[in-house]
């Protein structure tokens, strides 16, 4: 059992600058990085990172010593490694190495959103099929959720191969009979104009922005 009567003290800070411009400092960081995370999209990781990096500053700026600081290096280059669509063996339990796909998955509100955005991108594909839209193929429901499947699984978010038809198909079903406002709300941005139809193309492509897609 850890005695903490025994566990050597951390070193006496050193500042390098006054704690109020420290502080002010900070404080200017943190509300540049609010503003990104508002945004959403891919600028919410770029807002991560940005508060993250104030925190290692105001740190450094206040003289603390890097075993302190080192947690937050830390939490940022695992961080990184899960933007870049590796696994973090401390960010998510019984992950084994960078590759492993075996562990616990978060589910949060961006990988919601992506449900969402798959469950779109089948509804449009579709409906522009079979309103005889130039170069969207008609398709039948179950062939339309095939492909945004083999799509999906090459967006870095999600695992090779894990991804079906039936997959998709659940994800629409529950948001048709929900009325989901996102998701109807995307179905006509695809389906509007030539430009909303791009956005279509792009988003089946590469992924949506919450996993560095368009």
């Amino acid at each position: 059992m850890l005695d903490l009567r025994k566990t050597p003290e951390f070193p006496r800070p050193k500042p390098t600058i006054g704690r109020a411009t420290a502080e002010k400092q900070l404080l200017a960081h943190l509300s540049e990085a609010m503003k990104l995370i508002s945004a959403g999209g891919v600028k919410t990781r770029d807002g991560m990172m940005e508060a993250i990096e104030a925190v290692i500053c105001f740190l450094q700026d206040r003289g603390v010593s890097g075993q302190q600081i080192w947690p937050f290096e830390l939490l940022r280059r695992e961080l990184d490694f899960i933007f870049e669509g590796k696994r973090s063996r401390i960010l998510q339990p019984g992950v084994k190495s960078r590759d492993d796909i075996s562990g616990t998955r978060y589910v949060g509100p961006d990988k919601q959103d992506i449900r969402v955005f798959a469950a779109a991108c089948s509804e449009a594909l579709y409906q522009l099929g079979h309103l005889g839209t130039e170069n969207f193929p008609r398709r039948k429901r179950t062939e339309t959720d095939q492909f945004v499947a083999r799509r999906m699984a090459k967006w870095r978010s999600f695992d090779h191969g894990q991804q079906t038809a039936r997959t998709v198909k659940g994800w629409r079903d529950k948001l048709v009979k929900k009325k989901d406002a996102k998701f109807e709300l995307l179905v006509r941005q695809y389906t509007r104009d030539e430009v909303g139809r791009q956005h279509l193309k792009e988003v089946l492509k590469v992924g949506p922005p919450h996993i560095g897609g368009f």
